[in-house]
This record gives structure tokens, sequence and C-alpha cells, in this order.
């Protein structure tokens, strides 16, 4: 959409909000207009990811990295022999695997929002 079509289409649609008996005067308008202006313009603001929630997850992450060493080197169980092993393995290898690809996610939205 072109910038100044933007701009005409929200002042119109703020004149056909109003019957012509009750429409606002000229600086009400204006004001209004630039108030819904300055709105659509704005910063969006950022809503901080819960830290408590990223905690829980950091440290589930870093619970099951530590599972998965203490079975492996001193327990020596071998992850084709323990399907646990095997799913938290996975999951741990998921989880960190992702991390990169979701830092890259945020930039963009950051870059772009």
């Amino acid at each position: 959409m072109i910038e100044g079509h933007s701009e005409e289409n929200t002042a119109r649609l703020i004149r056909a909000a109003y019957d012509p008996s009750a429409r606002p005067t000229a600086e009400a308008s204006e004001g209004t207009y630039h108030l819904l202006l300055a709105h659509v313009r704005g910063p969006m603001a950022v809503e901080g990811f819960p830290d408590l929630v990223v905690g829980l997850l950091g440290g589930m992450l870093a619970i099951a990295v530590v599972w998965l060493i203490v079975r492996v080197v001193w327990g020596g169980a071998s992850f084709s022999a323990d399907p646990a092993l095997w799913s938290v393995g996975v999951w741990a290898i998921v989880n960190l695997s992702v991390v990169p690809m979701a830092g890259v996610v945020i930039l963009i939205g950051r870059k772009h929002g």
C-alpha cells in the first residue's frame, strides 16, 4: 500500500465514522487522525519471555544433559540398549540444535519489527 493512499484512507474512515450532524470540529478530527497515525507508526512493544519459564526450560535441558553424561560415562549404558537414553538424547540434541535457528528468527523479527 502506498503511504499517501494509506493516510488518505485513514482520513476517509474517520470522516465516514460520523453522521454529518455529529461530525467533530476540524481540530478534533485532525487530532484523532494524528493520534491514530502515531499509534500505527509507533514502535511495537516487545513482550519478553518470562524469566522463570526460561530458567525452568534451561534447567530441564541441563539436567537432561548431565543425566545422559552420567549414565553413559559412569553407568556404562549404551544408547542402543536403553530406550530412555535414546529418547532423552534425541530430545536434548533437538533442543540444542534449534537454539541457533531461534536466535536468527529473533534477530530477524527485531530487525523488521
